[in-house]
């Protein structure tokens, strides 16, 4: 009751807040369309800007087809990432030497204040591009929203769905072109790939992600010898297997294997006192992603919920990958394709294990948000996929 009465009161002082802020905000929205009628902005002709506000594992799944971009055409072009502050710093890292200028958006703070949104559209009032892309698949009416701030030539979008979208301005009246892509659950990173394809007009070529480990921000001191990383946390609680699950499986791994064990994350907790010292490393809320990349590709092996880091440990190649995925958009970020399960193993509870054998059943069914408890994955499975991958003989399942 009292977690109930807390959000009540949070959600109405934020929307007297974000009141108290449209005047001062629609005075700015005025100047910036009296300046833009006053002085229109010079259009650089070749000029190029991308619009991506979505989370960290959206980019690291998104950031391959920037290249593609560069080589087809938009060589000599000033090339433009309008990203979500979150990971921006890791962008510049991996890709810094793709993109020209970076420019940060407090997703968070630009979806609840008016006043906000203001200084980012009198941030943009005089960006002046040829070209304005917002690839994303399934927008948000902010993404949106801030595509209409900037001066375009051309705006080009994904046509995508609408999941994502509650009211807004018709996508139409923003965008000068929709790229059209065949509905169907597509794995997302093979989205982005055909996006570009069908918009450049390019032959299809599929990859994975990929992140080279050259360049990435070291970490500290790491245990001596091999050793498995966890990701206990997730970006929702429903993502998140019970920590209880995780301590068992931890338990396990240290006593059936001469492996060490390191955590990253950002939320600290849970009692570890029970774990040799020598034998833990606990990086949560302590690394950058930079860092937590390069640890990742120092791992034999990893084990997470369905979140950004999955998707890091996957590109940056850690050899044996567990995955505990509660089902949501199924076949869209997990599983992956083309994954040998001698080298990853997306684990999902048992309802959804249960229909393995009909893929296309799985993507219909959950095609729509829906998901699965987490919570009915057994240790004892996670045990069996780790071993699996890791190549342990089967009598170590205990």
């Amino acid at each position: 009751m009292k977690n109930l009465v807390f959000r009540v009161f949070r959600r109405l002082a934020r929307g007297l807040r974000a009141l108290a802020e449209i005047p001062a905000a629609m005075g700015v929205r005025v100047a910036c369309r009296q300046w833009l009628a006053f002085r229109p902005p010079t259009i650089d002709r070749r000029s190029l800007a991308v619009v991506r506000l979505d989370a960290i594992g959206d980019y690291v799944l998104f950031r391959g087809v920037l290249r593609t971009i560069r080589a087809s055409g938009f060589s000599d072009h000033h090339l433009t990432v309008v990203g979500n502050q979150a990971w921006l710093s890791f962008a510049q890292t991996l890709d810094g030497d793709v993109v020209d200028e970076w420019i940060g958006i407090e997703v968070t703070r630009y979806s609840r204040s008016p006043w906000y949104r203001a200084q980012v559209a009198w941030k943009l009032r005089d960006r002046g591009v040829e070209l304005l892309v917002h690839p994303t698949y399934s927008p948000t009416v902010w993404a949106d929203r801030l595509a209409t701030d900037f001066s375009a030539t051309q705006k080009v979008a994904a046509q995508g769905n609408s999941v994502n979208r509650r009211g807004g301005l018709r996508r139409s009246q923003i965008y000068d072109r929709l790229v059209f892509q065949p509905p169907g659950v597509l794995f997302e990173a093979h989205r982005n790939q055909e996006f570009v394809e069908q918009w450049l007009e390019l032959p299809p070529h599929r990859t994975l992600p990929h992140i080279e480990r050259s360049g990435l921000e070291p970490c500290g001191d790491l245990p001596q010898g091999e050793f498995v990383a966890f990701h206990l946390d997730a970006s929702r609680p429903e993502k998140e297997w019970p920590l209880e699950s995780y301590q068992n499986l931890i338990r396990w791994v240290l006593d059936h294997t001469p492996l060490s064990v390191v955590l990253l994350g950002t939320s600290a907790g849970g009692d570890w006192a029970w774990i040799d010292p020598r034998r833990l490393a606990d990086y949560r809320g302590k690394t950058s992603l930079s860092s937590t990349a390069f640890t990742l590709g120092r791992a034999r092996a990893f084990v997470g919920n369905d979140s950004a880091l999955l998707h890091i440990a996957l590109a940056v190649g850690v050899p044996a990958v567990v995955a505990i995925c509660f089902g949501q958009h199924y076949g869209r970020f997990v599983p992956y394709p083309q994954v040998p399960r001698s080298r990853g193993e997306f684990v999902f509870p048992p309802a959804i294990e249960a229909r393995f054998d009909d893929q296309e059943f799985l993507r219909s069914r959950y095609d729509d948000g829906s998901f699965e408890d987490i919570r009915k994955i057994s240790p004892g499975r996670v045990i069996q996929a780790l071993s699996g991958v890791l190549g342990l003989p089967s009598q170590r399942l205990l």
